[in-house]
C-alpha cells in the first residue's frame, strides 16, 4: 500500500509539473479574432461573439436556421473552448430614421 502511495505522489506531481509548463491558453479574445472570418464565411451564420455556456466562456454563433450543413461545419470547439450555436434569424440594420 506504501508503494501504490508514492506512486499516487509522484505521478500527481509529474502531472502538476506538466500542467505549469504548458504555456497560458488563448484568450477567448484572441480565439475570437482568429475564427471569426472562417464563421461568418459559412452561408447562415449572421454573427459571432462571446458568451457563457456552463457558466464558462465559449464562443457562440448565430445562424438564420439550425440545419445539418451549419451544424456539420461549424465545429463543436476552437481552441478550447466550446462553441454554441444559437438560432437568432435573420439579422438587419434598423433604418435611421425608424425611430
Amino acid at each position: 500500500m506504501v508503494i501504490k502511495c508514492s506512486f499516487v505522489v509522484i505521478l500527481c506531481s509529474v502531472l502538476l509539473i506538466v500542467a505549469n509548463a504548458i504555456p497560458a491558453a488563448m484568450t477567448i479574445e484572441e480565439a475570437l479574432k482568429k475564427h471569426t472570418d472562417e464563421l461568418m464565411a459559412i452561408p447562415g451564420v449572421v454573427g459571432v461573439g462571446q458568451g457563457l455556456c456552463d457558466r464558462a466562456p465559449c464562443i457562440k454563433v448565430l445562424v438564420t436556421e439550425k440545419t445539418p450543413e451549419i451544424e456539420r461545419s461549424i465545429p463543436e470547439s476552437l481552441d478550447g473552448y466550446s462553441v454554441e450555436i444559437t438560432v437568432s434569424g435573420r439579422i438587419e440594420a434598423e433604418p435611421k430614421n425608424s425611430r
